[in-house]
């Protein structure tokens, strides 16, 4: 979940899944540090993009309420494709399925898909579930 019209058609699907198999939902939310080598974010820029990444998560989790899903999320920090294949692998949250929208809030443009959601659907050892 990044905030954007596709992470909100992704946790839409998400909700569709889990209610038509009385499943649950793991959103998550990550904060691109420490990805970038060049330049290390200060404690305030870190602390403004966890409280929005929050705020998203908080939403999303209304959301799955007022249609009777159980909705955790977590907030990681990394390399945002490492750190969302490698959540869904690991031991203690083992995903059935990675729902993911085709583009986030990255303005980088890749010819079919976003360059996160092109990462997850190459690399995840999981079901990979791409929504537009």
């Amino acid at each position: 979940m990044d905030g954007s019209s596709g992470s909100k058609t992704a946790l839409n699907a998400a909700l569709s899944l889990a209610k038509g198999s009385n499943g649950s939902v793991t959103a998550v939310y990550v904060l691109p540090f420490p990805a970038f080598q060049i330049y290390e974010p200060d404690k305030v820029v870190k602390e403004k993009l966890f409280m929005e990444g929050k705020k998203f998560l908080d939403a999303a989790k209304m959301e799955a309420e007022k249609n009777g899903i159980n909705l955790q999320y977590e907030i990681l920090q990394g390399h945002v494709g490492d750190a969302i294949t490698d959540f869904a692998i690991s031991k203690k949250h083992k995903m059935d399925v990675i729902v993911i929208g085709h583009r986030g809030m990255s303005k980088m443009k890749e010819a079919l898909l976003g360059s996160v959601a092109n990462y997850v659907l190459h690399k995840s050892k999981v079901p990979v579930l791409i929504t537009k």
